[in-house]
């Protein structure tokens, strides 16, 4: 079926940005999305900034317009939801082009998965089980930053917020009546705080798989490798695997190379990258090891077999809760919360507590209980 609405608004100048944010300021809400190329760079390239308040349609062009100010106005505005489906990456985008995330900010994702209507749905089947419309897909790896956009793009681009309007006005009616509406703004704004704080680049080696291996002074390399490696993505504009993989920083924090001849025994080490950056890593690896002071404590391990009971009841917990509240059981805890809800509780004398990570909403719909619970079965 071929979805039908206005024509959209190409917007390319400062002043036209500025007319229009006054109109959007009026509005109750308004729906943003973004489209990009992020092939062989860090950064995304901005090809578009979609907006539409469910009438109208505009199509911003980032390439023309240098300028957002008004934009800063309308994120910032407390009176207007800012509607998005699947965030996080327009959030980066708009972090760097307008300085500001937006709030109150409503995923339609997220708020599907409150709504029990499905977890980590696409755009297009949210649209065709809401609305009713099978939206075309065929744009979607587009060069967004070429110019002239052809019709096809324009179109294509249009629908991803045009509808979306019309998803939040449902969405909202069935979430309505009930706290989980204001759970979805909660989960918003958590996502507007991380785009605002993005992760410290000398904490990037935290995320390094296996990284709970190394001992401290193996990850004070690790840590100084991969804060290197950040800032070079981040100067050269690559990709942070383009610069150096994972796994090469992780056996070189291993192995501990002294020498090139050493380095060069790395495995799978690239020869561009010794003969480009060889001595400044061997530099790395040794500033690091003589500060013994800065260590870094041994990360986390993984939880021991001994802890499946009470994974499993964690999970069972939150999910009888899930069923019981008409939501997906995936949104009620993540493993990265279970994981540091069990792990504070591992010794003999330790109880359970409450994470930060399983604050606010999910403390009052079922955290509080469940740390009582797990209290009371496995530590009594």
């Amino acid at each position: 079926m071929t979805a039908s609405m206005p024509d959209p608004e190409w917007v390319n100048s400062n002043d036209q940005l500025a007319s229009l944010a006054v109109r959007w300021l009026r509005c109750d809400a308004v729906a943003v999305d973004t489209e990009f190329v992020r092939t062989q760079t860090f950064y995304a390239n901005p090809g578009l900034i979609q907006v539409s308040d469910g009438e109208e349609v505009w199509l911003l062009d980032p390439i023309a317009i240098d300028d957002f100010t008004p934009l800063i106005k309308l994120f910032t505005s407390a009176s207007v939801v800012k509607v998005f489906h699947s965030c996080s990456e327009d959030l980066e985008l708009l972090m760097r082009l307008v300085g500001v995330a937006p709030r109150p900010l409503f995923d339609s994702q997220l708020a599907a998965a409150f709504a029990g209507i499905g977890f980590s749905m696409g755009y297009q089947r949210l649209v065709s089980e809401l609305v009713q419309l099978d939206l075309p897909k065929d744009e979607t790896r587009s060069n967004w930053c070429h110019r002239p956009l052809t019709n096809s793009q324009l179109h294509y681009a249009a629908l991803d917020v045009y509808y979306l309007m019309q998803v939040y006005r449902l969405l909202v009616k069935r979430l309505q009546g009930s706290e989980k509406l204001q759970w979805v703004l909660e989960e918003g704004n958590s996502l507007a705080d991380n785009a605002e704080t993005p992760v410290v680049i000398e904490d990037y080696y935290r995320q390094v798989k296996v990284a709970w291996k190394l001992f401290p002074d193996q990850l004070a390399v690790l840590r100084s490798l991969c804060t290197w490696r950040e800032e070079q993505a981040r100067e050269r504009n690559l990709p942070r695997n383009r610069v150096a993989r994972d796994s090469l920083l992780w056996d070189m924090a291993k192995f501990l190379p002294t020498s090139l001849n050493q380095l060069k025994r790395t495995p799978d080490i690239p020869q561009d990258l010794l003969r480009r950056s060889g001595n400044e890593l061997l530099q790395r690896v040794k500033a690091a090891l003589d500060d013994k002071g800065s260590y870094p404590s041994r990360l986390p391990f993984p939880l021991p077999p001994g802890a499946k009971p009470v994974v499993k009841r964690v999970r069972e917990f939150a999910g009888q809760k899930a069923e019981n509240l008409g939501i997906e059981p995936e949104i009620m805890v993540k493993k990265k919360q279970i994981d540091a809800l069990v792990q504070g509780a591992l010794n003999p004398g330790q109880r359970f507590t409450l994470p930060a990570s399983l604050s606010g909403w999910r403390a009052t719909a079922y955290a509080n209980e469940l740390v009582d619970t797990l209290n009371q079965e496995f530590k009594s």
